[in-house]
């Protein structure tokens, strides 16, 4: 794969474009350029908030991460710094097609990211929260293109969890190659088991809105995806405790991504 395209993340821009779609489809919208300016919009600002996050962060992913497009030398800090800048200026002119409101929540996202990848993902669970919030966002940015955008709330608390507790896992991950750069996430300020308690209090309380879902929701297929996402939590939170090595919450964080995935689905 080209590093420019890998350093997108484009599975995970993916993840928002189907985030924002669903988001206008809960919310009724009816315009299909407008839903598509709204995805495409936020695809491309979180691809340049990824590429930014690999800029901010070379030192660290030298340690983490060394096969990364920037720390391997396969794309240039240069190029980066154009991509981010070109992809960010296309994702705020793009959110014009939803107005006011839907300018608002871009330039939020953008500022939120870029002050995200420089200075509130080195504090104890302020960045973890700033990303949990941008991707919860997502839901409530594709909303803006239908009229009942508020529908859109208890899936965005969803997948807001979700992101929270798969950020935290993440952060336990890195936290050697983060101690040793100075950044203060929750396991390196904290600890490893209390960063591992207050990833399962996250756990619980996403498998508490889903069962709310349950309650709403009553197609079988509805029933089977939302229980599905349930027992990938549950697998979650039983196997961290475990085994916590790198590897091992590598998998896990993976498995919670699939989880939202299969969420956003079940919402459809």
């Amino acid at each position: 794969m080209a590093g420019w395209l890998e350093a997108t993340r484009p599975g995970n821009v993916a993840m928002v474009g189907l985030a924002v779609l669903i988001g206008g489809w809960t919310a009724g919208a009816d315009d299909g350029l407008q839903l598509a300016a709204a995805a495409g919009s936020a695809m491309l600002i979180g691809a340049a908030g990824n590429i930014d996050n690999d800029r901010c962060d070379l030192a660290i992913d030298q340690l983490n991460r060394p096969t990364r497009p920037l720390p391997s030398g396969r794309l240039s800090d240069v190029a980066a710094r154009r991509l981010a800048l070109g992809f960010a200026a296309l994702g705020l002119l793009l959110s014009l097609r939803l107005g006011a409101s839907g300018a608002a929540v871009a330039a939020v996202v953008t500022a939120g990211l870029w002050s995200y990848n420089r200075w509130w993902k080195r504090l104890p669970l302020v960045g973890n929260l700033t990303v949990a919030a941008i991707v919860a966002l997502s839901l409530v940015y594709g909303g803006l293109a239908g009229a009942e955008w508020a529908k859109t709330a208890l899936a965005a608390v969803l997948a807001g969890l979700l992101t929270l507790g798969r950020e935290i896992l993440k952060d336990i991950e890195d936290r050697s190659g983060d101690a040793a750069l100075g950044l203060r996430t929750l396991p390196v300020v904290f600890g490893i088991r209390p960063a591992l308690a207050v990833t399962t209090a996250i756990l619980a309380a996403t498998i508490l809105v889903s069962g709310y879902l349950l309650l709403h929701h009553k197609k079988q297929y509805q029933i089977g995806l939302i229980g599905a996402v349930d027992a990938m939590v549950v697998a979650v939170g039983w196997t961290m405790w475990r085994d916590a090595s790198p590897p091992a919450l590598r998998r896990l964080s993976t498995l919670l991504k699939l989880a939202m995935l299969v969420g956003l689905v079940a919402l459809i």
